[in-house]
């Protein structure tokens, strides 16, 4: 219980001294979130109000649910917009923006929840970092120019999405950009800039609010064409599923809502390192799936949008002084607080604000040099990176996403196709070690021992088996070659048909077999090829030494 609920376990021992400091830190965090939420839910494709609905429930279910004491839940502008251009697609068929918002996160939650069962905390692997981050940098820029239209008042033609088209209706139409509202953004993004370079202690993004809302109002901004966010009704959201009948529909979604997942997690993690970095307490990843699928769970039903782990606010609270998840629960409660009593003071809030909010936001996620980075590393992530950054310009969010799913699998190709493989010798001292690297070791006569680091399996097995066939058949003195499979993951049947092949053609030449320290699973699978094949079964040993040894005492005998 204590493992699945960690609150059981830290409530119980809670210390009253942490109260006030958690009470800050909570407040703090509110002053970051609420705007981010707001910000965030623009990029899904809904009211503003929906970002506010996401958070009471989704902080809850992590305070309950979750295994670090300052990791904090919420809005993600990655997430957001991945999530609104799947929105966006669906949009574009006629469906109502805000039911496909709430669907994938229920969708993202039974997912995360099907996960945790499964125990595959791995998924955070599944993309590799080249393909997230020019994944991500494409984003940053997409979005970007996406909210060039509220933060200067412009008036665009619809466009598909992609960037090329995007930004030709922003210069088409920059020429009538509205000046009280390009005013206001200059504005916002001056402050948020001033403030996290001078005061980085300071909540931006309220100020960035409280400062505009006040011009707003002061000089009737909103009268002069300034688009702002008007009245909304106030009051807690309805607690209710959405509707269920068209289940094509939700059939069709449920890919999307596997990258919101995938991509979420990835995300999830970086903000839960931060926050184990200070509080020490180690990551449990398949627990947090569990916690991640009911805080989306929590967003869902109460009529928000797909949550994960927020980095800014998770810093935000940690520097505030946060001691455990009550600093969560005083951020859902204020946000509580907010719907019911607040939403009066937004009705002037600039959208040009909260683009100002995305834009500085986004420009923190921007990481332009690691590009550099990675091309003076590698040459083909750096052209895997360029080609996921340069897919999500072309085509949008959504297409991007499949490009960078390919790229991922291609990646992940190409590393098990070409595994590194070695000759081993052996050194004076009797270590068995890649000659390559040791030229103190020497070959033993008449042996050849060759050694795998990876898997051996569908992708690799033709090439590693001629590679092997090729190195025996050179060397015109082998009489033994000896496999160590010590650092050889694994072998499929496609592998260890190969290996029965070569396995033939050196026992036609004269030349003996033997492997060391297989895996069992694979070795069972290899002998059951050789005995299909009425072939003899070659020698086993459990270390290269006394594989050695043998070939030695057989050819003394």
């Amino acid at each position: 219980m204590k493992h699945l609920i960690p609150i059981t376990s830290w409530l119980p021992n809670y210390q009253s001294a942490w109260l006030t400091a958690d009470v800050v830190a909570g407040a703090t965090g509110w002053a970051v979130i609420v705007p981010l939420a707001m910000a965030c839910a623009v990029l899904v494709g809904v009211d503003p109000i929906v970002g506010l609905y996401a958070l009471p429930l989704a902080l809850l279910a992590y305070a309950v649910f979750g295994g670090s004491r300052l990791f904090v839940i919420g809005p993600d502008t990655t997430i957001s917009v991945l999530a609104g251009g799947f929105v966006a697609s669906f949009v574009a068929t006629g469906s109502d923006p805000l039911s496909i918002a709430v669907m994938l996160a229920l969708l993202a939650a039974i997912i995360y929840g099907i996960f945790f069962v499964l125990k595959m905390g791995w998924i955070a692997d599944l993309v590799p970092e080249p393909v997230l981050k020019g994944f991500v940098e494409g984003i940053v820029w997409l979005t970007i120019l996406k909210q060039l239209t509220a933060l200067f008042g412009l008036k665009t033609e619809k466009t598909s999405g992609g960037f090329h088209e995007e930004l030709l209706a922003v210069v088409k139409a920059l020429p009538d950009f509205h000046m009280a509202t390009a005013a206001l953004g200059a504005v916002s993004i001056a402050i948020l800039f001033a403030l996290k370079k001078f005061a980085p202690r300071v909540p931006g993004a309220i100020v960035v609010l409280i400062v505009t809302i006040a011009l707003v109002s002061a000089l009737g901004l909103d009268k002069d064409g300034v688009d702002v966010l008007g009245t909304v009704a106030g009051g807690l959201p309805d607690l209710r599923l959405p509707d269920i009948s068209d289940l094509n529909s939700i059939i069709m979604l449920v890919p999307s809502a596997l990258a919101v997942v995938v991509i979420g997690y990835t995300k999830s993690l970086a903000a839960l390192k931060h926050a184990s970095e200070h509080s020490g307490e180690p990551i449990d990843p398949d627990r947090e799936m569990l916690a991640l699928g009911v805080s989306n769970l929590g967003a869902g039903l109460s009529g928000g949008y797909p949550v994960a782990g927020t980095l800014t606010v998770t810093s935000v609270s940690v520097a505030s002084g946060a001691k455990s998840q009550v600093a969560g629960i005083v951020m859902g409660v204020l946000s509580v607080l907010t719907l019911l009593f607040l939403l009066p003071l937004l009705a002037n809030l600039a959208m040009a604000t909260l683009a100002a909010i995305i834009v500085v936001a986004l420009i923190g996620l921007s990481d332009l040099g690691y590009f550099r980075r990675l091309f003076k590393m590698s040459r083909f992530e750096f052209l895997i990176c360029i080609m996921a950054f340069l897919g999500v310009l072309a085509f949008g969010v959504l297409p991007g996403v499949m490009i960078g799913v390919v790229l991922a699998l291609f990646k992940l190709g190409q590393v098990i196709h070409s595994p590194v493989t070695a000759v081993v010798g052996r050194t004076p001292g009797g270590a068995f070690v890649d000659i390559d690297e040791h030229p103190e070791a020497e070959e033993v006569p008449g042996v050849l021992i060759w050694r795998q680091y990876g898997p051996l399996v569908f992708l690799n097995a033709r090439i590693l088996a001629n590679q092997l066939r090729d190195i025996a058949t050179r060397r015109k003195d082998t009489k033994v070659i000896v496999f160590d499979a010590t650092t050889a993951a694994g072998v499929d049947t496609t592998a260890a048909e190969a290996l029965l092949g070569v396995f033939k053609n050196l026992k036609a030449e004269g030349i003996e077999f033997c492997i060391v320290n297989p895996r069992q699973k694979g070795w069972d699978m290899a002998v059951a090829s050789l005995k299909a094949a009425e072939l003899a079964i070659p020698d086993r040993f459990d270390s290269l030494s006394d594989a050695v040894a043998k070939f030695q005492q057989d050819v003394a005998a």
